[in-house]
């Protein structure tokens, strides 16, 4: 009776066991996901660190924005040019400060066009009025200038922005960012990115 009681106990103890242990299945699904979760995460990361580059248009624009905030906060002028040989927006106060050059993707054509912005059926107001009858008269001011003025007052000197972008082999698209001199912003009546034309 004694040898009879013993045999059940050792089953249960091997039953025991046999749960603590994985099968091979377990396994593998485990490293799987593992494998895929590492995946994920790695590609994430990779793009946080190293974000898409900026378009012309978007480089234009993180320019502009760091030479008016340099103007404003040190109440100075700000010169922002583009220096095609390097390829870089260059902004340097009027104490010599230089600001840090922004780059936009290589094959851009940049050049600021100085004079009022040509009208435009939506120029309405005050801007859109002078525009259309000084436009005539003015049109030899919309010549490429080499920079523009950022005041310390948060206003610049009068401008446009010609950008010419090499997309794949000879495509090129031209667009024209019309710039509000009092907000430094885009003109109303224009796309976010500023683009006019094709």
């Amino acid at each position: 009776m004694l040898r009879t009681a013993q045999i059940p106990q050792v089953s249960a103890l091997s039953a025991v066991r046999r749960r603590q242990a994985f099968t091979l299945l377990e396994v593998l699904l485990v490293v799987a996901l593992i494998g895929l979760l590492s995946g994920v995460l790695v590609t994430g990361l990779t793009r946080m660190l190293n974000p898409p580059p900026d378009s012309p248009a978007q480089a234009f624009w993180r320019a502009a924005r760091a030479a008016r905030k340099h103007a404003l906060e040190n109440a100075t002028q700000v010169r922002l040019s583009y220096n095609a040989d390097d390829g870089a927006f260059e902004a340097v106060a009027e104490d010599g400060t230089a600001l840090d050059p922004i780059r936009p993707p290589a094959g851009t054509r940049v050049e600021f066009l100085a004079g009022i912005v040509p009208p435009t059926l939506s120029s309405t107001g005050v801007n859109g009025t002078v525009n259309r009858l000084f436009s005539g008269v003015l049109d030899a001011a919309d010549a490429p200038t080499d920079s523009v003025t950022f005041f310390s007052d948060g206003t610049s000197s009068l401008y446009r922005v010609r950008i010419q972008a090499s997309l794949s082999g000879a495509d090129t698209i031209t667009s024209i960012i019309e710039v509000d001199p009092w907000t430094c912003s885009p003109m109303l009546g224009t796309s976010a990115g500023g683009a006019t034309g094709g």
